[in-house]
């Protein structure tokens, strides 16, 4: 069983690059920028935000979730490693996440980011500095939607039949986000991520490695390719409800200078979180800084929000304590 989810899960990951590339084709490459928003919260739940959990849902469970978070300096113009001005000072974005199991090892989901920045929107993505307006522009605020996510979770190992829990998460992003402030790709993206976790009972650990397929464009004065991304966290669930998790993430773009185009955004984030009951909704908050001047590390994030997780084992064991 766990051989043929594997073969699915490969073959959908397969599909979904091919797709990727002929949509990449087919959008030519007038209107191709990137995206700096690289913090995207698991959208299928568990106990960690930036990282998926490497097990899946269980049949006929969903999670839904309303994650907000604010970055500052998240896209800056460094001269000598010292901070220039901005063209994302500011950011608000707020995840609705929304994702459904219908088989105990396969998940669907779906994550729409909505952004309010206070920016500098550029004409030229590769160049802004030769827009000679652009230093006298005012940082102006403004509303708009990012690169909506779509993605499957194959949950191909778990714990308690091979110590190791495993799964395989393909996902796409389609090009709803707009490229002059660089919170979008300007073209359909795709990629896909491998989670590893155990579960040693006084603390859970995840690892995760993944690979972002968008190709290659030229943007902030380098041409840049694909990336490859990774995480590490740790998380604890303690009675009462309160649990916390601490996270590290980050990436690697292709480029051909680093000094131009600083390539290795990373971050951490500490996050505290209650669920109201046994099986209720849970409150979110943390923060954490960048830890590197890496397109796409703010200085700081702050984030909060709501989710819930529905699992018919939950709903069984709460009819039956009823009774």
């Amino acid at each position: 069983m766990a051989t043929k989810k594997v073969f699915v899960g490969i073959g959908l990951f397969v599909a979904i690059f091919v797709l990727s590339a002929f949509a990449r084709a087919a959008d030519g490459d007038d209107d191709q920028g990137i995206n700096v928003q690289l913090f995207r919260p698991s959208i299928f739940g568990g106990p960690f935000v930036s990282l998926d959990e490497s097990r899946p849902l269980g049949a006929l469970s969903f999670h839904a979730g309303a994650l907000f978070n604010y970055t500052h300096s998240l896209l800056t113009d460094y001269q000598n490693d010292d901070p220039g001005f901005d063209y994302l000072a500011d950011l608000f974005t707020g995840d609705l996440l929304l994702s459904f199991a219908p088989l105990d090892w396969l998940g669907l989901g779906l994550d729409v980011p909505l952004h309010y920045a206070n920016h500098r929107p550029v004409e030229d993505v590769y160049h802004p500095l030769a827009e000679t307006e652009l230093k006298e522009k005012d940082l102006e605020w403004g509303f708009e939607v990012g690169d909506i996510r779509a993605a499957l979770k194959f949950g191909v190992l778990r714990q308690d039949k091979h110590w190791l829990g495993l799964a395989l998460i393909p996902f796409v992003d389609f090009p709803t986000g707009k490229t002059e402030s660089y919170l979008g790709e300007g073209r359909i993206t795709g990629g896909g991520k491998l989670a590893l976790g155990h579960d040693f009972g006084p603390f859970n650990l995840g690892l995760e490695g993944g690979y972002l397929y968008r190709g290659e464009n030229d943007v902030l004065l380098e041409t840049v390719g694909d990336a490859y991304q990774w995480g590490a966290g740790i998380a604890r669930d303690f009675a009462g409800g309160f649990g916390f998790s601490l996270e590290y993430t980050g990436g690697y773009y292709a480029v051909d200078d680093r000094e131009i185009f600083h390539n290795n955004p990373m971050e951490v984030l500490a996050t505290l979180r209650y669920r109201f009951g046994q099986s209720g909704p849970r409150a979110l908050v943390g923060a954490g800084p960048g830890v590197s001047q890496g397109v796409g590390a703010p200085i700081y994030r702050i984030l909060g929000g709501v989710d819930y997780i529905y699992t018919r084992q939950d709903h069984e064991a709460a009819t039956a304590g009823e009774k």
